[in-house]
């Protein structure tokens, strides 16, 4: 979910599970007539297809794809931020997130659901969503490690954030990146890109779960994710 605002001269990059929604939802109560956020509320939903055929402008572009889009004169003008979360609950997130799907889709009928599982690994499966990295990843594992260790080993979910935020020299497009741990900082710097006042919400908040961890999985999330974690100063 991407926005691009002329109005207060801002793009921001909205990488998947880092909170984005809640920016862009309550930013569209404020967007001039010439501002798009694309995705996240109706207007983006609706609009999304046809800028993306036409632009290449999608919910989850790149920054260096935006840059391309919008030329580098008006990437150069505009402020750009993005937010990123400790690559941990990052999975932890998108765990919960296929679950959901598949529970809501189903309506928690396990009959459909063992299809689902069968189809999903004979590679059958007809419903798109089935395809969804997350759902995917979720209907052929047990629990968090084997579905963290799937979705690292067969690609199942976008790349790092430093490679969705950077050009291909390696160089980090935005102009500040905030972590989810602190978006207060966000709330702050949106209210004074757009000098309006927000009440912080939090939407597509998942429900508290407590994971049990093993060591193998912890570290093949540290390899896939090292330059997060060093580039973000997490541990």
């Amino acid at each position: 979910m991407t926005i691009i605002s002329n109005k207060y001269k801002f793009i921001f990059i909205h990488l998947h599970k880092c909170g984005g929604t809640s920016i862009e939802r309550k930013f569209n109560r404020v967007m001039g007539w010439n501002d798009l956020v694309i995705g996240s509320t109706r207007l983006g939903e609706k609009i999304q297809d046809e800028y993306d055929k036409k632009f290449g402008l999608n919910k989850h572009n790149s920054a260096e794809q935006i840059k391309e889009i919008v030329s580098d004169s008006v990437w150069n003008e505009f402020y750009s931020f993005s937010i990123v979360r400790h690559p941990i609950s990052l999975f932890e997130s998108f765990y919960k997130w296929g679950r959901t799907v598949v529970i809501q889709r189903s309506k928690n009928d396990q009959k459909i659901i063992s299809k689902w599982q069968k189809d999903v690994k004979k590679n059958q499966a007809k419903e798109h969503f089935l395809n969804w990295g997350a759902v995917n990843a979720y209907l052929s594992t047990n629990n968090i490690n084997e579905f963290t260790d799937f979705c690292i080993n067969e690609n199942k979910l976008p790349g790092t954030f430093f490679k969705r935020l950077s050009d291909n020299k390696g160089t980090i497009l935005v102009n500040e990146v905030f972590k989810l741990e602190n978006i207060t900082e966000a709330w702050k710097k949106l209210e004074s890109l757009s000098n309006k006042k927000f009440k912080n919400a939090v939407f597509n908040k998942s429900y508290e779960t407590e994971f049990s961890w093993n060591k193998k999985t912890l570290e093949n999330i540290r390899i896939h994710h090292e330059i997060d974690l060093k580039t973000f100063n997490y541990e």
